[in-house]
């Protein structure tokens, strides 16, 4: 268990690592009827700030889209903007799910064209503005980079709970499909029984109607 929690954090490091800088790409602009976008994912705790930076390229003829929902069963959506240039989205997660957040580029008319999409997604610990909280409390570097470890190490050990509650979760329901097993085996086994001991009680029965015995 402890190997699963620890390459589970090592992974949600390691995404918060790879958006901690933008994503750059170009997007060419497709007809909207294709209904085509492109979609990134992250995993993301509950009751976790989710601050999304978005930037799109001048470019006419074309409007960009962005929608921003988890994939859990209530799919829940915290955005959805149309024609976008520059935007800012904030919301705070519902439940722990993956986020996913489609940018499309629509073709108005005229041959295909492409956009500069500039995304910066920054969750928990990175939502904070430090320079802000520097300059307000008038810390030094040190102190600063102490407070954001502070929330980091936070949001790991309530990943590492999370994780510990789903594995009980797993645990308690392994356990009662087990005992489920065991007692559909012993009315099995006991239903044979009975069959059988019918079974002599009949045949015996028989052979005495036909004098046999």
């Amino acid at each position: 268990m402890l190997g699963s929690i620890a390459a589970r954090v090592f992974v949600a490091l390691t995404c918060w690592a790879v958006f901690a800088s933008a994503l750059k790409f170009n997007m060419a602009a497709v007809p909207y009827a294709a209904g085509k976008k492109k979609c990134f994912t992250q995993w993301v705790p509950q009751n976790t700030l989710v601050m999304l930076n978005l930037n799109a390229s001048p470019g006419a003829h074309m409007r960009v889209d962005v929608e921003v929902f988890d994939t859990t069963v209530h799919r829940n959506e915290y955005a959805r903007k149309k024609d976008i240039a520059e935007t800012k989205i904030a919301f705070t997660t519902h439940e722990f799910a993956d986020i996913s957040v489609c940018i499309m580029n629509h073709l108005a008319q005229g041959p295909e064209f492409f956009r500069r999409i500039e995304m910066h997604l920054d969750v928990g610990a990175d939502t904070v503005d430090y320079e802000m909280m520097a300059k307000r409390e008038k810390l030094k570097p040190m102190e600063i980079e102490l407070r954001r470890l502070e929330k980091m190490v936070d949001e790991i050990v309530d990943d590492v709970e999370y994780l510990k509650r789903r594995e009980a979760r797993m645990r308690d329901t392994n356990e009662s499909t087990n005992e489920r097993v065991q007692w559909f085996n012993i009315l099995s086994i006991l239903a044979l029984i009975g069959l059988g001991l019918w079974q002599l009680v009949y045949l015996r029965q028989f052979f005495h109607s036909k004098k046999l015995i």
